[in-house]
């Protein structure tokens, strides 16, 4: 599961903190990456702060090098979560076979709690499939139940604004802070909700494109 962001030093990257702690026994490979990264970076700031708040964030935000997003990332990702639409679709510029295996976080969030339930457990990629195959209820025209993070595009400096998480280094209407937080109970419940339809905790179950694809810059936080 590969989450990308612009500059991979703030979203993806509590994003990959927070998959990486609740995946941690399924076998699942979490990454991140960013669209414009300059390689190499740190973490900033406010992410973390954030991530530091629990007992293996200090190691992570210490050791945490900015990515670039690369063709080898997106082809060996089995599910791929944005950002942003931007994003989304930076990444179907680079991969056009991954464009159907690619969400924004919010839209992610969304589809999850309305695809219909399994008899049992299914694997990654059939999982992504039907995401893909209901992608339109995601559109705002067609997603009537409020949740916090509709209610939070709402407010003034909003941290979601329609599919987008925005980002908090380049928009001034956004709150930096708040944004962070987004992304940790975004992660938290999409990867929950992943896990629990392929009931992987525990299992060592693992998707083929999950697994580290040849050449990968970075290797971290494999489940």
């Amino acid at each position: 599961m590969l989450f990308v962001c612009r500059a991979n030093v703030c979203r993806s990257a509590v994003a990959e903190f927070v998959a990486s702690e609740r995946s941690s026994e399924s076998g699942l490979h979490i990454a991140s990456a960013g669209t414009d990264a300059v390689p190499g970076q740190e973490i900033c700031p406010q992410a973390e702060a954030l991530v530091a708040e629990q007992p293996k964030g200090r190691d992570f935000a210490r050791a945490h090098r900015s990515t670039r997003l690369t063709p080898t990332l997106t082809s060996g990702s089995a599910l791929i979560v944005t950002a942003t639409p931007r994003e989304r679709s930076a990444v179907a510029r680079m991969d056009p076979a991954a464009r159907p295996r690619t969400f924004t976080m919010v839209e992610l969030d969304r589809l999850l709690s309305v695809l219909a339930s399994t008899s049992g457990p299914i694997d990654l990629a059939t999982l992504v499939a039907q995401l893909h195959g209901i992608r339109w209820q995601a559109a705002s025209e067609h997603w009537n139940p409020p949740t916090r993070f509709d209610l939070e595009a709402l407010k003034p400096r909003r941290a979601v604004h329609g599919l987008s998480l925005v980002d908090a280094h380049v928009s001034r209407s956004s709150n930096h802070a708040a944004v962070v937080k987004a992304s940790r109970s975004l992660t938290f419940t999409i990867t929950d909700h992943v896990l629990a339809r392929i009931e992987a905790r525990g299992t060592g179950s693992r998707d083929r494109r999950d697994q580290d694809p040849p050449g990968s810059p970075r290797t971290r936080h494999a489940g």
